[in-house]
């Protein structure tokens, strides 16, 4: 397949229930986004030993 290298900036906004996404800060509606109504937040371990 083919890897397309086309970052563009956006306005990320963390909602109670959602990640919004919006082109500019200034936008009032959102170009899209991320539901996170059951998403569940896990931490990483902090506790490891490393492998040898």
């Amino acid at each position: 397949g083919t890897v397309l290298n086309s970052w563009k900036v956006v306005w990320v906004v963390l909602a109670d229930d959602a990640i919004e996404f919006y082109k500019k800060k200034t936008d009032n509606s959102p170009k899209g986004m991320i539901p996170l109504k059951g998403a569940t937040l896990t931490s990483p371990c902090q506790d490891f030993t490393k492998r040898t």
